[in-house]
């Protein structure tokens, strides 16, 4: 009898670590998309397409790690700081352009950043660097 007891103890220990394993991971955040383009403004959390942000800087300001940043045709004046690991994407290279104005660094990934994923868009004018990385940084 105590060897059917303690197998049906450790069937019950295995279920409720299961149980704990598998609400940990339902409970885990869902990456979010936030939302940029030029005719936006720099209020609310970036989360609809019909209400975005203006700034890609504010719109990371939003974000938390894991979160998509989609940003629109046009042209973004001014450099970003990167504290976050993000994907920033764009319209298409041709269409959306992220402009120095001649800072010295246009994109910074911060240390706290573990990784950048940039896709289809233009980095230029840079006053020295247009993306510094100390991370894993991927650009499509």
């Amino acid at each position: 009898m105590s060897r059917k007891l303690l197998v049906l103890l450790s069937v019950v220990v295995c279920l409720l670590l299961l149980s704990s394993v598998m609400q940990a991971v339902l409970a885990a955040p869902q990456a979010a998309t936030r939302y940029v383009a030029t005719n936006g403004t720099d209020t609310g959390d970036c989360g609809s397409a019909a209400a975005p942000c203006a700034t890609i800087q504010y719109a990371h300001d939003q974000a938390d790690a894991g979160d998509t940043i989609q940003i629109a045709a046009g042209t973004y004046l001014g450099s970003v700081i990167l504290n976050r690991s993000i994907t920033l994407e764009g319209a298409g290279a041709a269409t959306t352009i992220v402009d120095g104005a001649g800072a010295e660094m246009v994109m910074q990934m911060a240390a706290a950043a573990n990784s950048l994923t940039v896709r289809r868009l233009t980095v230029r004018n840079g006053g020295r660097y247009g993306i510094v990385s100390g991370g894993n940084t991927l650009i499509e």
